[in-house]
C-alpha cells in the first residue's frame, strides 16, 4: 500500500506510517483525521529530527522538534491533502510519548486555530514546558463530550496519562495503544492477508513488546468499559495495528478479555 491518508468512513481518514520492527515486521504508527466543520486530528505522529521514534519514549517537550509534520511516509503532505491545516480546530493527543506527539510544535504551528487535548497530567505537561501555549491546550475530561460542532467525540481514559476517544455515532473508537500488533507487510487491512494470524500476532505483541507489555490489556478493558454506546464499535483504529472491523472487533476484544457489548459478541439470554 502507498503512503498516504486512507479514507476509512465518512468525513474520517487514517494516516498510517509503517516502520521497521523486528523479524522483518512492521509498525503501524497512526493518526486519524476527522474533517467537517471543525476538523479534528488525533495524534501528530513522530518527529523525524532524531531518527526513528520509540513508541515508548515520552515526547521531550522542552524542546520544538524540527520534523515533517506527520511522518515518516510524508504524512503531512497526506494528512493536509484532506484538510487545511489553517482549518484544523483541534489537535486530540493519546499520550505526550514521541510516535504520538513528536511534531506537536510544528503542527500547531500549521494550525494557527488548533486547540490541544490531552489527559490532564499530559495537559500540565506542556503548559509546564511551554507557557506560550497557554489557551491552546485543554485537559480532557473523560466521559465529557468535546464541544466539537457536528460530532459527538466522548474522551476515554485508556490508561494512566492516556486516552482513547469514542465517535458513537459514528461507530467509531480511537483505541489508543489497545490492540496493538506489528504487520508483516505495509496493510491497513487484516483482510489483505488471509493467511495472516492476525490474533496471534495480536497476542504475541501484548505479551512481548516492552511499551505495552502488560498494558494492552488494561487499556482494552478501559477502552470496552467507557465506550457508550449499547452495541460494540463498528470500526477500531489501533494507533499501533490495522484496522479492525466487524468480526475482528470481536476477535481483539476477547485476546484481551475485554467484551465490549454482551449483545453483540455474545447471545442473548432467556
Amino acid at each position: 500500500m502507498a503512503a498516504g491518508a486512507v479514507r476509512i468512513a465518512l468525513d474520517t481518514w487514517v494516516v498510517p506510517r509503517w516502520v521497521p520492527a523486528a523479524g522483518g515486521q512492521l509498525t503501524l504508527l497512526n493518526s486519524l483525521v476527522l474533517t467537517g466543520s471543525e476538523p479534528v486530528l488525533v495524534d501528530t505522529g513522530p518527529s523525524l529530527a532524531d531518527g526513528l521514534p520509540s513508541t515508548g519514549a515520552r515526547l521531550s517537550v522542552g524542546r520544538l522538534p524540527s520534523a515533517e509534520a506527520l511522518s515518516l511516509d510524508g504524512g503531512d503532505e497526506a494528512a493536509w491533502s484532506v484538510v487545511d491545516p489553517g482549518d484544523v480546530r483541534w489537535v486530540v493527543l493519546t499520550s505526550d510519548h514521541s510516535c504520538h506527539a513528536g511534531a506537536l510544535m510544528e503542527v500547531l504551528a500549521a494550525c494557527p486555530l488548533a486547540l490541544v487535548v490531552a489527559a490532564p497530567a499530559v495537559a500540565a505537561r506542556l503548559l509546564a514546558a511551554h507557557p506560550g501555549l497557554t489557551g491552546r491546550v485543554r485537559p480532557a475530561a473523560p466521559g465529557r463530550p468535546l464541544p466539537v460542532h457536528g460530532r459527538a467525540l466522548l474522551p476515554i481514559e485508556a490508561g494512566p496519562d492516556v486516552l482513547g476517544l469514542a465517535d458513537p455515532q459514528a461507530g467509531l473508537l480511537w483505541a489508543a495503544d489497545a490492540f496493538a500488533a506489528p504487520v508483516p507487510a505495509r496493510v491497513l487491512d487484516p483482510a489483505e492477508l488471509p493467511e495472516w494470524d492476525w490474533a496471534g500476532a495480536l497476542r504475541e505483541y501484548a505479551a512481548a513488546s516492552p511499551c505495552h507489555a502488560g498494558s494492552g490489556a488494561a487499556q482494552a478493558a478501559a477502552l470496552a468499559a467507557g465506550w457508550p454506546g449499547p452495541k460494540a464499535p463498528e470500526l477500531v483504529v489501533p494507533a499501533h495495528g490495522p484496522l479492525l472491523r466487524g468480526r475482528l472487533v470481536a476477535e481483539a476484544a476477547a485476546v484481551h478479555g475485554a467484551p465490549f457489548a454482551a449483545p453483540v459478541l455474545r447471545a442473548a439470554g432467556p
